[in-house]
């Protein structure tokens, strides 16, 4: 991980691999100003006509102007992952917004994917730091090149200051979300191996403060086709230090205390048969008369022919049903005229994958839903550091 904090006048403290460079190297966007007297950020535009990076105020009036030929991109992420790559805040409480990116300019030489970057209201970078690094699971060594997939930002310590949430992966097992402070200071980092492409903000009573949700894929066992579909909530109050996931021991870290519910999805006859091992690769929230519901979609690949499957749950995660397609049962069907399955996707077999549905306690699986029970203590800031100098990036 690299950090660097603004200098004041738009252009950074350069250590080795952070870029340098201000928005007023733009010309053009000098020209394009708004002429409101309104100068605070409240919105970000991403325009593919373009290909261009806008920021305007409350007022629809544009303020600054950023060439990316990455917008294309950018938007497609946009769409998949339900989560904008920019965050407009007001980080220290001053009444001016920040704008919180991961996006990537034309003006950068060499583009960084790892990198988050902090502007202030006057469009001046006042911070930029890079999330993960090289790491070891099970004696394997996995490279640090971790593109970040989720930012966002929030009073998640609780106070009036906000923090920086930021989640990304190797591409293989790894993944990481880390947490800083408004001036892009580490305060620590959840790690687990395999991916977690979907990351929300979630509330569980009785707890008060904003929880994160993560799912996507259990990889532990991924060489013996053991992996598993997982829903992980997350309390990042409590992400301190440099820890790992009590559900994928095995990076020689402290355990984490960050993990309210551990949850655990069943691997389909389906998955089996094609030797997919899925993974949750979307979260949407559901109306009903007698409350809300969270539905969770469950897919065995990304290329056909797959099974996908969606797991409702309460928004107190406790499992409800687990409903399929149409296009799943044409699969299985399917499976069965080729001799690799027997019998047929109906209730009875939705019913058994129900039955499936277990609860990570700390040290068992339970079919009842259970929480996570905290009884690790973080590694303090010291530790932290210590562990950051002895690792390389």
């Amino acid at each position: 991980m690299t950090v660097s904090h603004g200098s004041g006048d738009g252009i950074p403290s350069q250590p080795s691999g952070v870029h340098s460079w201000s928005w007023a190297a733009f010309g053009v966007s000098l020209l394009l100003e708004s002429p409101s007297t309104d100068k605070n950020p409240s919105y970000v535009h991403l325009n593919p006509a373009s290909n261009t990076f806008e920021v305007y105020n409350r007022e629809d009036g544009l303020l600054k102007i950023m060439p990316s030929k990455w917008v294309p991109a950018a938007i497609e992420q946009e769409r998949r992952t339900g989560y904008p790559l920019s965050v407009v805040t007001d980080l220290n409480g001053d009444g001016r917004n920040e704008i919180v990116t991961r996006m990537v300019f034309d003006r950068d030489t060499e583009p960084d994917f790892r990198l988050i970057r902090v502007f202030s209201p006057d469009l001046k970078i006042l911070h930029e730091v890079t999330i993960g690094r090289a790491v070891t699971f099970n004696g394997v060594e996995y490279h640090g090149a971790m593109p970040v997939t989720h930012n966002m930002a929030g009073a998640f310590g609780g106070g009036e200051t906000k923090e920086i949430l930021a989640a990304g992966t190797n591409g293989r097992s790894p993944c990481v979300l880390s947490r800083f402070d408004n001036e892009c200071r580490l305060l620590g980092e959840f790690w687990h191996f395999g991916n977690l492409p979907v990351v929300r903000e979630v509330s569980l009573p009785p707890d008060t403060g904003r929880l994160i949700l993560l799912a996507g894929v259990n990889d532990v066992h991924d060489a013996r086709w053991e992996s598993f579909p997982v829903i992980i909530v997350i309390d990042p109050r409590r992400i301190s230090g440099i820890t790992e996931s009590v559900g994928t021991r095995g990076f020689g870290m402290a355990p984490s205390d960050a993990e309210v519910m551990y949850i655990r999805l069943p691997r389909d006859a389906v998955s089996r048969a094609l030797n997919h091992k899925g993974l949750v690769t979307y979260m949407s929230p559901l109306s009903y008369r007698d409350g809300n519901r969270y539905s969770f979609r469950y897919q065995s690949d990304d290329a056909e022919p797959f099974a996908d499957y969606d797991f409702i749950f309460s928004t107190d995660f406790r499992f409800v049903t687990v409903k399929t397609s149409d296009r799943t049962r044409q699969v299985y069907a399917a499976l069965v005229n080729a001799g690799k399955l027997t019998g047929s996707l109906d209730d009875a077999f939705l019913a058994n994958l129900a039955h499936g549905v277990r609860y990570w306690n700390g040290s068992a699986w339970r079919e009842e839903c259970v929480r996570v029970a905290k009884r690790y203590t973080p590694p303090d800031s010291a530790r932290m550091n210590r562990y950051m100098k002895s690792t390389p990036r």
